[in-house]
């Protein structure tokens, strides 16, 4: 099972909407995969695997966010805010990481659930604004 850091995201001003929309797509699938890694880790790997997972989805949604501004300010606003409210969720579920009680299966179903309700509810909002 491979730990390591996913490749780093590149913003550039440049990007088309096409590019971008492939780009946020492909960091969905990195993030499903950081999820499956986490899934099926054990012991001394949960940490490393959920702090992969914490890692990568600040960087997403800093990605998103560089390109909000296609948003009406309300959208926008509430789309940042559920990248926040599932980044404190994040933040405190790390707590149970470790713990001989930890219950994988039940993070990875918030992890999934929140991000098939965010990409349907929100992103798409984001997706078709730049089209």
């Amino acid at each position: 099972m491979s730990t390591s850091t996913p490749p780093s995201l590149v913003a550039c001003q440049a990007i088309s909407a096409a590019e971008l929309l492939a780009e946020i797509d492909r960091e969905h699938g990195v993030i499903l995969d950081a999820i499956g890694v986490f899934e099926t880790a054990r012991g001394d790997e949960l940490g490393a695997a959920w702090e992969r997972i914490i890692a990568y989805a600040r960087e997403h949604f800093e990605h998103e966010e560089q390109h909000m501004g296609v948003l009406a300010a309300e959208v926008r606003e509430a789309h940042i805010a559920n990248h926040q409210r599932i980044a404190s969720i994040l933040e405190d579920l790390t707590a149970e990481i470790g713990h001989p009680l930890t219950k994988v299966d039940r993070l990875v179903r918030v992890l999934r659930d929140w991000l098939e309700t965010h990409i349907d509810r929100h992103d798409r909002l984001l997706v078709d604004a730049l089209r």
